[in-house]
């Protein structure tokens, strides 16, 4: 979840979508100066590590439209990455397949921003 607004008005469109929005936010319900201070897809440009983000299109946790917006407000700051997003995939990756190339992908993208552990057998 990268805009905590969006995904506010997102969640109210359910039935008890509004109770689960207090529960996951707190009081950035009632607190719009902080939320708008801690909004992820606002402080792209802060952010100063590599990121990986993984997606599915027919999350219904979180709208696609948050990881794509958060991967373009990154990439306009210039934060390097690795943005997967996976056709009719669900919130929980429920397809083996993307489960395993998500795994994969962030194996390689950990292995390329730490290097290799000093831990993995040889």
């Amino acid at each position: 979840m990268t805009d905590i607004p969006e995904a506010i008005s997102d969640a109210r469109r359910y039935v008890r979508g509004t109770i689960r929005a207090e529960r996951t936010f707190g009081t950035l319900m009632r607190d719009k100066a902080l939320m708008r201070a801690n909004n992820p897809v606002d402080r792209a440009d802060d952010i100063q590590v590599p990121v990986f983000m993984a997606h599915g299109t027919l999350d219904a946790s979180v709208q696609h439209d948050q990881f794509t917006k958060m991967r373009s407000r990154l990439e306009t700051a210039g934060v390097s990455g690795v943005y997967l997003s996976f056709e009719n995939e669900d919130h929980y990756m429920s397809m083996q397949a993307n489960r395993q190339a998500m795994v994969a992908g962030m194996a390689d993208f950990l292995l390329r921003v730490n290097g290799p552990s000093p831990f993995a057998p040889e």
